[in-house]
């Protein structure tokens, strides 16, 4: 049987590693769609802005013309209209989620070049000065590409249209007052600005979408490595539960028929292990429960003092072996009965008394409960856990409840796994109360929460 499950486990990684292969040989057809799509999903964002702002150079630059040239206004007029009408009509062909990313390039690509040939088409048309052009479409260059998403090729091909828009004005002007040579100095200028402007911005782009995929898997894998470990730490505490339950009742069995006070003795100290192991399962179940956000309160109404006594009384021979007192006090004007969890506030204040029961060698532990107010209309219940024992540095106060922490004057020498308290701070926070702790060095600490109760 164990031949033929090893056979069928080999079979099974043969075949996930052949289809991580395929899934390698696959990416990079499936990186480039993602880019492609990526890229057309940006046009649909920034076309916009990248049309309002062509606009509104332009319309700069049509009043400056216009306010030479009065006359020419019809003309200025009508290829203004012409490019906003080819602004819509790329908005509108690209606007859809379905768009394909090679529709979505072709048509602002062509937009890009459209609204240069409406400069270089005035200028041809009305004879236009070439200096005003050249303003024009510098204004369009800038004010078009800044915002035009693709970068790379597209984005090189409407830089060579602006380039060859000012090379036609210049060839066909009438007059003008600047020399030829500072305007292909300005040309050549413009030119290797925009070809230096669409490699970068492809690059960086592209970069930047490679760092994306690589943090979207990296996120994937931890994800799937954390739903791993929440499984396996669930599925371990259960199967190890029933044994050690099976031993501590055995123990618990065999303590009634022990024949002297050495046996008693041994009996009590597999006893007492099997519950340390108990509690640690818990723990751990606990943690992975609400790492994985399952755990729900289910509150009832309960008779508190009552709760009280029962929660201390795990507690009460601890203590005396120990030689601690362990007084207990429920302020008068604690309501007799309150609505909320009793199991899971058994379980904070149980951490908390066993803490503070283990951390403490000589003296006594205090624990008190009392209203100190009102929250939403119902009491706002306070608990504190008072004790004699080693205390806790400041450093370490501020992290003692996140899980695994432990403070470095018990780490080590008691024992535990550092998930109590944590397990605490996030079940007392799910009530909507509050957990925290004062303390000073070798002079003792105060544990204390609060949470509101409905009476």
């Amino acid at each position: 049987m164990e031949l033929s499950e090893t056979r069928l486990l080999a079979a099974e990684a043969v075949r996930s590693d052949r289809s991580v292969g395929a899934g390698v040989q696959a990416a990079p057809d499936d990186r480039s769609d993602r880019y492609a799509r990526q890229n057309a999903a940006t046009v649909r964002e920034q076309l916009p802005w990248a049309a309002a702002v062509f606009l509104g150079t332009y319309g700069a630059v049509a009043v400056f013309e216009i306010a030479l040239h009065p006359g020419r206004w019809f003309a200025y007029a009508s290829i203004y209209s012409l490019g906003a009408l080819w602004c819509a009509l790329a908005l509108v062909l690209t606007r859809a989620p379905s768009v394909s990313p090679t529709r979505s390039l072709w048509v602002t690509t062509a937009l890009g070049v459209g609204l240069i040939a409406n400069t270089t088409m005035y200028h041809i048309v009305v004879r236009g000065e070439a200096e005003v052009l050249a303003l024009g479409n510098v204004y369009l260059v800038i004010g078009f590409l800044a915002a035009f998403p693709w970068g790379g090729w597209p984005q090189l091909v409407v830089a060579l249209a602006a380039w060859i828009g000012l090379a036609v004005g210049l060839v066909t002007t009438v007059y003008a007052s600047v020399s030829s040579g500072i305007l292909l100095s300005g040309l050549a200028s413009l030119g290797g600005l925009s070809v230096a402007s669409a490699i970068l911005t492809d690059r960086y782009r592209y970069n930047l979408f490679l760092a994306q995929e690589e943090l979207k898997a990296a996120k994937e894998t931890a994800e799937t490595a954390s739903r791993a470990r929440r499984d396996f730490v669930a599925s371990v505490s259960h199967d190890l539960r029933t044994p050690v339950n099976i031993i501590y009742g055995m123990a618990d069995m065999a303590l009634d028929v022990a024949a002297n006070s050495e046996q008693r003795e041994f009996v009590e100290t597999i006893k007492r292990a099997a519950g340390q192991l108990h509690a640690l399962l818990n723990d751990l179940l606990d943690f992975s429960k609400m790492d994985a956000g399952v755990v729900d309160l289910a509150p009832r109404p309960f008779v508190l003092r009552a709760w009280f006594d029962a929660a201390l009384e795990p507690h009460r021979q601890d203590a005396a072996r120990k030689s601690l007192g362990l007084v207990a006090t429920v302020d008068g004007a604690v309501p007799e009965t309150v609505l909320g969890d009793p199991d899971r506030l058994r379980q904070v204040i149980g951490n908390l008394i066993g803490n503070a029961v283990k951390f403490t060698d000589a003296g006594r532990v205090t624990v008190w409960i009392g209203v100190v107010g009102t929250r939403g209309g119902s009491p706002l219940l306070r608990c504190e856990v008072r004790d004699t024992g080693v205390g806790i540095a400041p450093e370490d106060a501020g992290r003692l409840f996140e899980p695994f922490a432990q403070a470095a004057a018990t780490r080590g020498s008691y024992g535990g796994t550092g998930l109590g308290l944590a397990i605490c701070k996030r079940l007392i926070e799910q009530m909507g109360g509050a957990i925290g702790v004062e303390s000073v060095p070798r002079h003792g600490s105060t544990f204390w929460f609060t949470v509101p109760l409905a009476a």
